[in-house]
């Protein structure tokens, strides 16, 4: 862990999230199968953190996948809407809140000092009510590969 410190492995941290070239190199370079395999297995880990818990970066990947590592985590630390943090040095990851716990409690929290919650069905109802247009979200920027 004190090596973890000492360590720099932000160079591996990807330019940017709007191009993931590098999924295309990876997928190319080690196979689809395996490719899609080792991102759920990333994904699993960050998954099964528990609140306030960290990760050493250097504890899981190894030295030879640090690159695949880091740029997958990224990724799911960006879709997390902050629940997860990654230090300056992208040798620790932090989980930071459970976003479906927080919103829990927001809710009740609104609940409590009297805020009016429109229910929900779904299929948008609510908006439609107010003459808003429905519109569908957006794909996520990586997908699993369907079975």
């Amino acid at each position: 862990m004190p090596n973890d410190l000492i360590m720099d492995l932000s160079i591996y941290a990807p330019k940017s999230f709007s191009d993931p070239k590098w999924i295309d190199q990876y997928i190319a370079k080690m196979g689809e199968s395996e490719f899609w395999l080792y991102k759920s297995k990333v994904y699993n880990l960050l998954d099964s953190m528990e609140v306030g818990f960290t990760l050493p970066v250097t504890a899981w990947a190894e030295v030879w996948n640090y690159d695949l590592f880091i740029k997958i985590a990224c990724f799911y630390i960006s879709e997390s809407d902050c629940c997860y943090s990654i230090n300056q040095s992208h040798t620790i990851i932090k989980r930071n809140f459970d976003a479906r716990e927080m919103e829990k409690t927001l809710t009740l929290l609104k609940e409590e000092r009297g805020y009016k919650i429109p229910a929900r069905d779904g299929r948008g109802t609510e908006r439609k009510k107010r003459g808003s247009k429905t519109i569908s979200a957006p794909e996520p920027a990586i997908q699993s590969k369907p079975r």
